[in-house]
């Protein structure tokens, strides 16, 4: 069974040049809708290599040293029509370590809502809302009672032109039975260019904030910010499974040695 998922990681990574819970780079946005039923599943999922330099099976750092065990994490989203265009979704959440560490490690599901909020013109918000539902025997270990996050995505497309800018933010807190609170901000302003409705350039910068258990005021940069540039391949004409590769750099790291691949992928399952 190990060596079945670790080539089956393999297989997934390879076929899109690129070797998350890391909350320092999860990047996460819509999925794609292709049909109307009554029960949809997509799948959601993203990875971040070792240095192009050293292919250690271990993540790239801003200080030019190994980081923690190259991770792919995988979100299974569930999600059935609520109200307008807002559906009830809930989301599995698993990590694969497929070069060293834990192979396979679940992690706490969520539940909540998500849709278009808004749309006029060339903007358009959506936005995914959920609770964290403690399951996992780590967040009841550690007291977890339940955290409140929000996945928004703001976008504009400039009218008569090929660009397209995006905002991605995921805001989020965790409480904690011994009155402990916890928060953690992610954000990564994007841009497009849309070659056609199958081939997007792209360029992103991504960084993240989080707190410490000792207090909100402690909210500290959970790594440098990272710039990556790339593309997004869509299938079916922009209604199908798509691949995101991208060349990420530290700028404001000591060098450029710590250069990095990341990969997003997400499709519809059902």
């Amino acid at each position: 069974m190990r060596a079945l998922l670790i080539a089956l990681c393999l297989s997934l990574t390879a076929s899109v040049q690129a070797a998350v819970e890391n909350n320092s780079g999860s990047i996460q946005e819509t999925a794609p809708v292709t049909k109307s039923s009554l029960v949809k599943a997509d799948l959601y999922g993203w990875t971040y290599s070792n240095s192009i330099d050293n292919w250690d099976g271990r993540r790239a750092t801003a200080a030019g040293v190994p980081g923690g065990p190259i991770q792919i994490n995988n979100q299974i989203i569930v999600h059935t029509p609520a109200f307008g265009s807002m559906d009830f979704h809930v989301v599995g959440n698993f990590v694969l370590q497929p070069f060293m560490g834990v192979l396979l490690q679940g992690q706490d599901p969520t539940a909540g809502i998500q849709g278009t909020v808004y749309e006029n013109g060339g903007f358009s918000y959506w936005g995914r809302y959920h609770l964290i539902l403690p399951v996992t025997g780590n967040s009841r270990a550690d007291g977890l009672i339940t955290g409140p996050e929000s996945v928004s995505s703001l976008s504009y497309r400039f009218p008569n032109s090929r660009f397209k800018t995006e905002l991605v933010l995921v805001p989020s807190m965790k409480f904690f039975n011994n009155g402990d609170v916890t928060a953690f901000l992610y954000a990564s302003p994007r841009l497009w260019y849309l070659v056609s409705d199958s081939f997007w350039l792209l360029s992103i910068y991504e960084t993240a904030w989080e707190s410490k258990r000792t207090g909100l005021n402690s909210m500290l940069s959970t790594g440098a910010p990272n710039l990556g540039f790339g593309f997004r391949y869509i299938s079916q004409n922009g209604k199908g499974l798509y691949v995101q590769p991208f060349v990420n750099v530290y700028p404001f790291g000591p060098s450029l040695a710590s250069s990095h691949l990341g990969v997003v992928f997400v499709g519809p399952l059902l």
